[in-house]
């Protein structure tokens, strides 16, 4: 059998889109955009949500209190990435799953304010357990990225 070379192909998917998104995600966002960070209730286990959630994940019962959290957050866990990714920060970038103190959530967001120049000193800085606090943009548009990152607090 004749050997066939190798070849590369390069492709893009970017696909534009537009969603509505209900009275919890927009009261959710718009906390966002005015620098608050609003997580909601569960009715029924009392378990607070952020991001806010129009039912709880735990008992499915709806979460209609709304709840302005105080930005005091946890590391879970995180990752450094070395090379570049669809929207991260310029590598090398900590992307980390958080979770502000008293939800029953994680997220997923950047974390900075760690000099990540040297790798082997990156795990000196950053510690699972440690307490984060927001940075906000000072332009805000109303979604999840209003905060650039978390910072050690």
């Amino acid at each position: 059998m004749e050997s066939i070379e190798n070849q590369k192909v390069d492709y893009s998917w970017d696909i534009p889109y537009s969603a509505v998104l209900g009275e919890t995600y927009a009261i959710f966002m718009k906390g966002m955009k005015d620098k608050k960070i609003m997580g909601n209730e569960c009715k029924s286990c009392k378990g607070v949500h952020f991001p806010a959630k129009p039912f709880c994940e735990k008992c499915y019962e709806a979460c209609e209190e709304w709840v302005e959290l105080d930005g005091a957050a946890t590391l879970v866990t995180y990752a450094v990435c070395y090379i570049p990714m669809p929207h991260l920060p310029k590598p090398p970038s900590i992307t980390g799953i958080i979770n502000f103190n008293g939800s029953i959530l994680n997220f997923v967001h950047n974390v900075g304010g760690i000099d990540v120049s040297d790798p082997t000193k990156v795990e000196e800085q950053l510690t699972v357990g440690m307490k984060l606090k927001p940075v906000w943009k000072d332009v805000r548009e109303g979604d999840m990225f209003d905060i650039d990152y978390f910072e050690p607090a």
